[in-house]
């Protein structure tokens, strides 16, 4: 794991991270059909409003985390609380992996899980430094 250098998976993390904030932020304005997201089990625009808003602010939680355990803001967060999100973020990708790869739509799938598996290693090694 810690081949990874902690800088460049601290840096990937908030590019994917931003990146995926504007995708789902492009979803709530219908850039981008939500049928595409969700595992393509979204139902309604209410529905959608919901889970991209809550995925945004989990996004945010995941840079803020990051961007603190990086020391690139300041904030009276312990370390060890810290390195738990950390590895709550790595259950979660690892499970918003295998979510994808049984998702309808076919480009969550092979755009999407790659993602997931990458943002699972770094933020293991994030955890780890």
């Amino acid at each position: 794991m810690r081949r990874i250098p902690f800088t460049a998976a601290v840096n990937t993390i908030l590019v994917i991270t931003g990146l995926v904030t504007v995708f789902h932020l492009c979803v709530m304005v219908g850039v981008v059909p939500y049928n595409i997201v969700w595992g393509g089990r979204l139902t309604n625009q209410q529905e959608m409003l919901v889970f991209e808003l809550s995925s945004i602010i989990v996004n945010m939680v995941l840079a803020l985390t990051v961007a603190i355990k990086a020391k690139k803001v300041r904030a009276k967060v312990p370390g060890r609380l810290v390195n738990m999100v950390l590895w709550v973020f790595v259950i979660l990708f690892a499970l918003n992996s295998a979510g994808n790869l049984a998702a309808k739509a076919t480009l969550e799938t092979v755009i999407f899980t790659p993602l997931t598996v990458l943002s699972c290693l770094l933020c293991a090694r994030a955890a780890v430094e």
